[in-house]
């Protein structure tokens, strides 16, 4: 496995669907995977 399927083998595991197949994220799990300590510092 790559750095790139690893990458999105990440997000697709904190991925959410909606009712009507829509995805999403939510930003304090992106917040971790993106390597913020903080909530208060997640721009």
């Amino acid at each position: 496995m790559n750095k790139l399927e690893i990458n999105s083998a990440i997000f697709e595991n904190i991925k959410h669907i909606d009712k009507y197949g829509k995805e999403y994220w939510k930003a304090r799990e992106l917040q971790e995977v993106l390597g913020y300590e903080k909530w208060d510092n997640f721009f």
